[in-house]
Order: C-alpha cells, then structure tokens, then sequence
C-alpha cells in the first residue's frame, strides 16, 4: 500500500468496505432478457450495449473494492504482526495477542478445547471440590465412630477430631493455593473471583 494510515483508520475503512461492497453486490444486475424481435431488454429497457456496459462497470467496481479490502487487511495483518506489546507473559505482537484473545474466547479453530487455562482451571476446581467433599465425608465418619463414653474422653475426641479435620482441609488448602499461584501469573482475570 503506498498511501500512510492509523491501523484505526484501516480497520474503520475496512469495516465500511465489508458494507459497501456486500450492498453492490445485491444491487448488481449482470443478467436481463430481450425478446428477439426487440432492442431493449425487459427489466432495464436499455439496449443491450448499454446494459452489458452498465453490469461491466458495476462488476469492476465491486472488483476495485474488493482489491482495496484485500490491501487494507493485509497491511493491517503486517503491522499487526511487526507492533509488539509488553504483557505479564513477555513481548508478544499485537497479531499474537488478538489470537490469544480468540483462543481464550473460544473462538479460535478449536473452539472452546483450545482455551488450556480454563480447562486446567476448571479441572482443578472440580479436583478441589471432590476433595473436600471427601474430607467432609471421612470427618462425619470420625465423628460417627468416634463417641467417647465420659466426658473428659469426649474432650479429647473433639480436640482429635478438630486436629484431623483441619490437617486435612489446610493439607488440601495448601496444596490448592499454590496451584492457584501458578496459575494466577498465567490467568490473573479468573483468579480474581477466587480471591
């Protein structure tokens, strides 16, 4: 492209192109009928020079436009690509970043399986879940099982079992949490709500 652009202005003129050359294309006409016996043709009522000059020049434009899209979207792409951004992951282009978003959007071509983070997030949170509902499960166990028959025993069975109790759930905490550390550096958006 030899004319200078902000990328805003291209993706602006690109949008605009997409509309004006999607309404050329249902007004275009480049079939009519004549009858043989006369010169003009049934739904243009022009000659049939005329009509064929006509779709010919409607036909070029659409071409003209469609070359200009194709210019712009390439030019757009290159400095996409060239522009680099400084994330929390490093240095990535500006074309690297929009395909990241489509990826953990779930737009990209392998839908919503291509967003990594949120799979291992949510394998993680189902993890968690059963792991605590297993730990709930065993401590109403212990409870159960566990019946002392003075008091003092009693006292002793509660502070055991609060003991047992809560080696398991900081044991599950922990090691959740620095799951979560990890991941946060990756996916800091989602952590938030667990936060």
């Amino acid at each position: 492209m030899s004319e200078r652009m902000l990328v805003t202005q291209a993706l602006d003129e690109r949008d605009l192109l997409v509309k004006k050359i999607g309404d050329k294309i249902s007004k275009i006409r480049v079939v009519d009928t004549k009858k043989r016996n006369e010169a003009k043709t049934m739904t243009g009522n022009t000659t049939t020079e005329e009509f064929g000059n006509t779709a010919r020049a409607a036909y070029q434009q659409i071409i003209d436009l469609i070359d200009r899209y194709q210019r712009l979207d390439r030019a757009i792409v290159a400095s996409n690509a060239a522009t680099m951004l400084q994330t929390d992951h490093g240095q990535i282009s500006v074309a690297g970043a929009i395909a990241l978003r489509n990826r953990l959007k779930g737009d990209g071509i392998y839908g919503t399986k291509g967003n990594f983070e949120n799979l291992l997030t949510d394998e993680m949170e189902g993890q968690y879940r059963a792991g605590v509902q297993a730990a709930e499960i065993k401590n109403r166990a212990v409870e159960v099982s566990f019946r002392p028959p003075n008091s003092d025993a009693c006292l002793a069975g509660q502070s055991f079992q609060r003991s047992a109790m809560l080696t398991e759930e900081l044991s599950l905490c922990s090691t959740f949490q620095r799951v979560i550390m990890v991941i946060s550096r990756y996916y800091p958006k989602r952590m938030e709500n667990w936060r």
